[in-house]
């Protein structure tokens, strides 16, 4: 089995465009998904191309005998490099290639002199949380919600 992580071509916009409608179905039924899916638009292969033709986005492919498994996208802004996007297919995790294209992102940001690094991890998503504590990254906010619509009262006394 060879695995590598590579820099995202142009030719790779489909095969990114799959796997982001993949990530995007697995996350309808995970906490926090929903609301994460309402206020992030799906890129189809037209926006990953722009990203991929772009000198602020890093996108990076995960590969498993030269088939794409997953990818990662990462976006400068004002000095911060914001992981927008990291996925491996579930049936190729344990492999350690969310660690690889977290990796080659955390290099570019570095060669690009992003001050920081930053990214987001649903509720309960212990598996990302931990790849990126691996790589030195804390959380530091927390975002706590309630429906107020169609819930029940809470009895604050």
């Amino acid at each position: 089995m060879d695995e590598r992580v590579r820099p995202a071509v142009l030719s790779d916009a489909a095969a990114i465009a799959a796997m982001e409608r993949q990530a995007r179905a697995l996350l309808t039924d995970q906490r926090g998904g929903p609301e994460w899916l309402a206020g992030e638009s799906p890129w189809n292969e037209l926006d990953v191309a722009r990203r991929a033709a772009s000198t602020t986005w890093q996108l990076v492919v995960a590969e498993i005998d030269e088939v794409p498994v997953g990818f990662a996208a990462a976006q400068l802004v004002d000095g911060v490099c914001m992981v927008e996007r990291l996925f491996v297919d579930p049936e190729a995790r344990e492999v350690g290639l969310g660690e690889f294209m977290l990796g080659a992102i955390m290099d570019w940001a570095n060669a690009t002199g992003a001050l920081a690094i930053e990214s987001v991890a649903l509720p309960g998503d212990r598996e990302t949380k931990n790849l990126f504590e691996r790589f030195g990254m804390k959380a530091r906010l927390l975002v706590v919600r309630r429906q107020l619509v169609d819930d029940e009262p809470i009895d604050a006394s």
